[in-house]
Parts: C-alpha cells; structure tokens; sequence
C-alpha cells in the first residue's frame, strides 16, 4: 500500500510539472520535489521520464477514459435519454465532455499537447480512445437513422466528422484556453451545423 501512495503521489506531481513546464521542460527532480520524495525514489517506481509520461500517465489515463469515461458513460447517457429528441442527446453528450475535460484539465492539456510530439502518446489515444468514441457515435447515428430522423450516411465519415468537430471545440475552448462565454449558444451553434449535415 505504501509503494502505490508513492507511486500515486510521484504522478500526481508528475501530472502538475508536466501541465505547466511541458515534458521537454520538466525534469524528475522537479517531479520528485512536488512529491516530496527523494529522486531516486521516482527511479524506483519508473526507470526514465519516458516511462512516468507513457507507462505511469498516458496507458493508465486513456484506458480509463475509453473504458469508464466513455464506453460506458456515455452508452448510458444514451440508453438514459434514449426518449429524448437528437438535439437534446447531442447537447447532453457534449456538455459531459466538456465536464470531464474541466475535471481531468491538467492531464488532458498533457495529453494533447504531447500527442502532437509523441508517436506512443498518439497510439495511445488510437488505440484506446478513439475507438470507443466512434462506437457511442456510431450508437447515436444509429438510433435516429432507424427512427427516420437522419437519414443514410456513410457512418464512418459521419462518425469522423462529429468527433472532429466536438474534439476541436473542446480542445480550442476549454483545454488551450480557460473556456468561452455564453457557453450554451456556442454549443447550440455547434450542434446546428452537426445536425443539419445528417438530417432528412
């Protein structure tokens, strides 16, 4: 229990030096100061700053993401308001991943910004992530294409293209930036032009 409070505590601090200094810019004696434990304890859990970024943060991180805050999270919001109309669902979908981000904000910002420098940072995301996304949008095409309310679209296009949208949105307004104004109308405006692309 005592090795996984340190192991829990060095990327904790792990998460916050990398959030402000970037990776390139931080180094494991800042990470083992926020800690507060020596260096080469950090070197006993984690055998580079490589392995704290991919083995300790970003596998665990996006696991966790695509198998609870996403798979499952949103398959419930779904199956929970499947009574409502597309744009009340859209809006719901977005406006809980906005809370997530706003919640995970550090490691969300680490995440992004390391993908673009990373090649295992964006394997990652691929490989655990995108793949559960593009099930729960596949899982809302679905409902309101056999409900007659979409109608047929490439589904893999459609998926790409949703995704796209609302990860850019999020990450252009809440992870690079502190959020927008008028947050609502923002998000309505985004679920308009989603909607009439895939509406009869």
């Amino acid at each position: 229990m005592i090795r996984q409070n340190k192991r829990d505590l060095i990327l904790k601090a792990a998460i916050k030096i990398f959030a402000e200094k970037s990776y390139n810019g931080a180094t494991t004696s800042e990470i083992a100061k926020e800690a507060g434990v020596a260096e080469g304890t950090v070197f006993r859990y984690f055998k580079t700053k490589k392995d704290i970024l991919i083995g300790g943060i970003i596998d665990e991180f996006t696991k966790f993401v695509g198998e609870k805050l996403i798979s499952e999270k949103l398959i419930n919001i779904l199956e929970e308001n499947s009574n409502k109309n597309e744009e009340e669902v859209l809006k719901i979908l977005i406006k809980d991943r906005i809370e997530l981000v706003k919640k995970y904000k550090d490691i969300m910002k680490i995440v992004v910004t390391e993908a673009l420098y990373t090649p295992e940072v964006a394997v990652s995301i691929k490989n655990n992530i995108f793949p559960q996304a593009r099930l729960v949008m596949r899982k809302f095409l679905s409902i309101y294409t056999e409900r007659g309310i979409f109608r047929e679209v490439d589904i893999e296009v459609a998926e790409a293209a949703i995704l796209g949208m609302m990860v850019s949105y999020v990450v252009q307004n809440y992870i690079l930036i502190s959020g927008v104004e008028n947050e609502d109308d923002k998000i309505d405006k985004i679920i308009d032009v989603i909607l009439n692309g895939l509406r009869k």
